[in-house]
Order: structure tokens, then sequence, then C-alpha cells
């Protein structure tokens, strides 16, 4: 469940379902970026075109 702020943001109801998406990027060992991107999960198809996990 989406946070009130969460709601405000998607433009959604309070108390809609949310799907959090979090990645990060590597250079070599380090992560350099991580982020957390919420959508909402009625309306959201999650689709990867990356590399996944080890490579």
């Amino acid at each position: 469940m989406g946070t009130p702020e969460d709601a405000r943001t998607l433009g959604v109801g309070t108390g809609s379902t949310v799907m959090l998406v979090e990645r990060g990027y590597f250079a070599g060992e380090p992560v350099v970026e991580v982020a957390g991107i919420i959508v909402p999960a009625e309306s959201t198809k999650p689709v990867c075109n990356g590399p996944v996990g080890d490579s």
C-alpha cells in the first residue's frame, strides 16, 4: 500500500497498491548508483531490457 504522499505524487487514491522497483548500477565491484522507483501497481507492467544478476 502506498503512503498518502505516494498517492498524491502518483495521482492515485489513498491506499492504492503501488510497486517498488529497486535497482542498482555497478562499476565493477562497487555500487555507483541506487534508485527506488514507486509506480502505481494497477497500471504498470514491469519490463527489463538489460542484464539481470551476475554477468
